[in-house]
This record gives structure tokens, sequence and C-alpha cells, in this order.
């Protein structure tokens, strides 16, 4: 036998150990729930997709019952009672989905493990095996639902469902009186490919894009959000404070004083340095779901869900974190807030409104300037 060619082993290690670290890398990347969510929101998509996931559930529901009446369907009383359960669960998550708004994600997990469960049940009481299999492939679907709302944590869960399922199915195939290995492997493949790779292949692909799709839009000097990434994940504070107490949004500005003095008497690497450490100071005392971005030069923005009452607090405290932060080269900061209502806020105007947001903000934070700095003003 032919000795490799040199250099061919290592370079099976390496692929072998880039498919590691990449796996490893999507196993344990943080989970934005909300991304998705507030990629439909921001396209006005979020009732279509609810429409599509709810006629799926009433799929599932026709399937469940119709069955009952093939021959080859379920004949025994509990086999019967099984189905009519799965009929049922289908009909109440169709409903869910319909009058009910988009699910948290405890609800969104138990949608996809009842599904799950609801599929497998249905298609292993089936007296035909290729019938069974069949059904075991609308497994597919809560698959791709997983894909675009859940983690890895969850993909994995699903898959392993999937396969539990297929061999389930395909035993009597392998081992019954008419036992035909051949067909097992081929439909087993098939059903692998199916109901496996391609929701983890797909997951692992939208995480790749979605982290390149992240990247820019950060601010590489201090790792906030530029301008952009601030309009767009204005759509995924929206989201996330549907249905909460904070029915209004506060848009803050702040720019630093005097900045361009810091620049000319300790250099650019010092004046990088302050903005660095003032964003962080600020960092510290917003609430987690805010949004933080620099839009450009010394000029950086907050948005976050808060009630009227509490807008200029968070002004407050963001003139006092960039006041107190440490360092040789004290800095100040002028701030602007405005206050707007979140209900009513139409998706598809967002960006026109962001920019409104940030121009009310800006002109408040102007006249905080124009008074000597280290002030906050409040638009209206």
């Amino acid at each position: 036998m032919p000795d490799p060619p040199p250099g061919a082993v290592p370079a099976t290690r390496d692929g072998l150990r880039q498919i590691a670290v990449l796996a490893r890398q999507w196993w344990n990347d943080p989970v934005d729930h909300l991304w998705s969510r507030a990629f439909l929101h921001a396209r006005s998509l979020t009732t279509v997709v609810r429409v599509a996931i709810s006629a799926f559930a009433a799929m599932l529901a026709l399937s469940a019952i119709a069955v009952m009446w093939s021959p080859s369907g379920p004949g025994s009383g509990p086999i019967r009672i099984a189905n009519i359960t799965c009929a049922l669960l289908a009909m109440f998550w169709m409903l869910r989905w319909i009058l009910r708004p988009w699910p948290n994600q405890r609800t969104s997990v138990t949608f996809v493990l009842s599904a799950d469960a609801g599929i497998c049940l249905a298609s292993t009481l089936d007296a035909d095996p290729m019938a069974g299999l069949c059904g075991v492939l609308m497994l597919l679907v809560p698959g791709l639902y997983v894909t675009f709302f859940h983690g890895p944590a969850l993909v994995v869960a699903h898959v392993a469902i999937c396969l539990v399922a297929v061999v389930v199915v395909l035993t009597p195939v392998a081992l019954g009186p008419d036992a035909d290995p051949a067909l097992t492997v081929a439909k087993g493949a098939t059903a692998v490919m199916v109901l496996v790779v391609i929701p983890t292949m797909t997951h692992i692909g939208l995480w790749l894009l979605r982290a390149d799709a992240a990247a820019s839009l950060v601010d590489p000097l201090t790792g906030l959000l530029n301008r952009r990434g601030f309009t767009t994940q204005m759509s995924r504070l929206m989201v996330a404070s549907q249905g909460t107490v904070s029915d209004h949004l506060a848009v803050v500005v702040y720019d630093l004083d005097n900045f361009k003095r810091v620049n000319d008497t300790y250099g650019h690497d010092a004046g990088d340095l302050v903005l660095r450490r003032a964003t962080q100071c600020v960092d510290q005392q917003l609430p987690l779901s805010a949004i933080h971005a620099r839009l450009g030069g010394e000029e950086f923005a907050v948005a976050a869900a808060r009630p009227p009452t509490e807008v200029r607090a968070l002004a407050e405290a963001v003139r006092l974190a960039v006041q107190m932060s440490d360092g040789h080269t004290p800095v100040t900061a002028s701030v602007g807030v405005t206050s707007t209502p979140i209900s009513g806020i139409d998706s598809t105007d967002l960006e026109v409104r962001v920019i409104e947001w940030l121009r009310d903000a800006d002109r408040a934070m102007y006249r905080s300037k124009r008074s000597g700095g280290n002030a906050v003003g409040v638009d209206g």
C-alpha cells in the first residue's frame, strides 16, 4: 500500500481540528433569542410566520384525524385515544399561534417538544412502517423552527428525538418477518439526511452568517454598536419591550465635552483610551436590555425601555458615569434625552423614527453643551 502524500495526514488533522473548534464555538456561543424575532418584526413578517406555524399545526391535527379512517390506521382503543390526543394537542397549538402573541422562550420550547412528541407518537403507532416513516419526516418542520428561533442545545435535543423515532419506526422493517436490511439502510439514511443533517447544518450556517453580520454592526474601537447597528438593534429592543411595564422608549445622546483638547494635549492614543474608559463606565450603569452605540467621533447614544418618570434619571446616570470615569484625563459629557411611546410604532418606518429620535435627543444635548456642558437636557 503506497504511503500517503507528504503533508496529507497533518492537513487532515488540521481540518478535523478546525471542525472541532468551529463546533465548540457554535455550542458555546450565547443565544440571542430575540434576533430572529426582531428580523421578522423589522420586515413586518411576524404575522405571516405565526399564520404559517398555525397552518402546520392544523395540518398535523387533520392528519391525525384522517388516519383514523384508514384501514392501516390505529385499530385498538388505546391507540385511537392516543391519536385523538395528538389531534387535540395540535389544535391547541393552532389556536395558540393565531389568538395569542408570539410565545416567550419557555412556551416556545414547550411547543417544540410537544410537536415532536405528537408527531413521534402518531408515527410510531402507524401499522405500516413506511407510512410511519412519512409521518416521522414531518419532524423537519419543528426542526426548521428550532433552527431559526432557538440555540444549539434544543437543536441537539430535537435531532436526538428524530433519531430515536427513525429507529423505532424502521425496526420492524429490519427485524420483522419480512426483514429487508437494505431497505432499512436506504430509508434510514434518507431520514437522517432530512431530519438531522439539514437542520443542524442550516443552524450552523445561520449562526456563521449572523456572527458575520453582527461584526459589521460593531465599532472596533469601543466594542459598542455603530450607527447602523443602533438602528438594527432597535427592532430587537421593540420586540423585547412588548408586554412589559415599560411602555415608553428613552433615547439618550451624549457627547464628550472638549474632547478635541484631550487629543491635542495628550495624543490620540490617550483620546482612544478615554473613549473606551468612559463608555465602559456608562455600560455599567445601563440596564441589560439597553442599546449602547457610538454614533461617530465622541458622540454616543443609548436606548432603553423606560417609563417617562425615569427618563431623566437614566440620562443623569449616563452623565455621572462619564464624569466619574477614572484616569489622568478627566472628561465630562453633555447629555440630551427624549421619550416616546413604544406602542403603535410601525416596523416599516422604524428607521425613519430612529432618525427622528436621535435628532430630538441631539437637539437637547446641544442645549446642554451651549449652557456649559456636563448637564442634561430633556427634549420638549
